[in-house]
């Protein structure tokens, strides 16, 4: 049977919503603890400069409190800036770029079929095995599905930073390469055929699958990359709500790519999640909240709640949608304000990416939050605290 990234992704939801979903019971008993608890006053806020954000000592910190468990290290260093940004969605993607990316991924057929989605006219191109979308907003799926794969398993995900890139080595089919080597050469291939100026592009995460055909077991790689200004990273996940009472609908637009590699220089697909952003906007902040008063700002609004574990905090921006009719909210051209937050994210204990047979995305690695607003302070979750 023929197994092809198309299933696992079909469209990568071109944009995350989390509505209501029944939460654990444990969860909604913690939740019922919260509520109970009538002495939790917020703490007034405490500033720092970019340079002694730069300089934050974790252990310090995460010793101070015995409800939350944070991972142990959490790296400041990188980030050169912190902004409130305006973006503005690609509004000519087709035009600019159909030509080249058809060109980039072989595609020698000029016959497409036309649709209407979210992110305006869609033009799809199907040639033999490969197929690629393209939309007026910069959303791009490419696949290649003449890989036959009759199972698969998840080998193991890794994470920049936190993991070792540089002695894991993947067994492709084609002869063996250390993952840090293939990140580094995705890194470069994106820039060189991708137009992004305005924003800086990591490979983050990586996940390795090992794959059975007729021809034996091989391995495959789907390496995550994520947008960054200034040493930030745009959201790149997808969260549910844990509020039983939620009436409306939560919006947060993420944005990132997925690329799998069927062997050390073959494609399977590449993705470019949502839409195309370019910044048109930044305004630097003088003083933002330091991190040990963000931490503590989670911790008291998480009194009585029981013990809360974070596996991933960083630094992110937010880009959250207004209104419940989506289909209108990002389509080509539109403006958005992309806040910078601290978040906080849970680690999902049944996560589809576990279970699929090709992961290509971190969409569903963590389900709970929290995130501290690094201008206002503001608290948010979707635990409905």
């Amino acid at each position: 049977m023929k197994k092809t990234a198309l299933l696992l992704l079909s469209m990568v939801g071109i944009m995350t919503l989390a509505g209501c979903k029944e939460a654990p019971q444990g969860v909604y008993d913690n939740m019922n603890k919260y509520n109970d608890n009538k002495q939790i006053e917020d703490p007034d806020s405490d500033y720092c400069t970019v340079k002694e954000l730069n300089q934050t000592d974790m252990e310090k910190i995460a010793e101070k409190y015995d409800n939350i468990i944070l991972p142990q290290s959490v790296d400041f260093s990188g980030i050169e800036d912190v902004c409130t940004l305006e973006v503005q969605v690609e509004s000519d993607y087709i035009n600019k770029y159909e030509k080249e990316h058809r060109e980039l991924f072989g595609i020698k057929t000029d016959s497409y079929e036309t649709s209407a989605t979210p992110g305006g006219t869609n033009h799809c191109y199907t040639d033999g095995d490969k197929m690629i979308n393209i939309d007026e907003c910069g959303f791009v799926s490419y696949f290649d599905s003449s890989l036959e794969i009759a199972d698969c398993v998840l080998v193991d995900k890794y994470r920049r930073g936190k993991d070792d890139f540089d002695s894991t080595v993947i067994k492709f089919q084609d002869g063996d390469k250390k993952l840090s080597v293939l990140c580094d050469e995705a890194k470069e291939w994106y820039k060189a055929n991708f137009d992004n100026s305005t924003l800086d592009y990591e490979i983050r995460d990586a996940f390795v699958v090992e794959v059975e055909n007729d021809k034996g077991k091989t391995s495959v790689a789907s390496l995550c990359g994520e947008f960054c200004y200034k040493g930030i990273e745009f959201n790149n996940h997808y969260f549910k709500s844990y509020d039983e009472n939620l009436t409306t609908t939560f919006k947060s637009m993420s944005y990132g790519t997925s690329a799998q590699y069927n062997d050390s220089k073959q494609l399977g697909s590449f993705i470019i999640n949502n839409q195309t952003l370019n910044v048109i906007k930044a305004t630097s902040q003088d003083k933002i909240i330091s991190f040990s008063n963000a931490v503590e700002k989670v911790a008291t609004k998480l009194s009585g709640f029981g013990t809360m574990e974070f596996e991933l905090v960083a630094p992110m921006y937010e880009i959250t949608l207004k209104g419940n009719n989506y289909e209108s909210l990002y389509g080509p051209g539109q403006v958005f304000e992309a806040r910078p937050v601290y978040v906080f994210l849970c680690k999902k204990e049944e996560s589809s990416v576990d279970s699929i047979c090709m992961p290509v995305s971190p969409f569903e690695l963590y389900d709970k939050y929290c995130t501290i607003d690094m201008i206002t302070g503001d608290f948010n979750t979707n635990l409905g605290l």
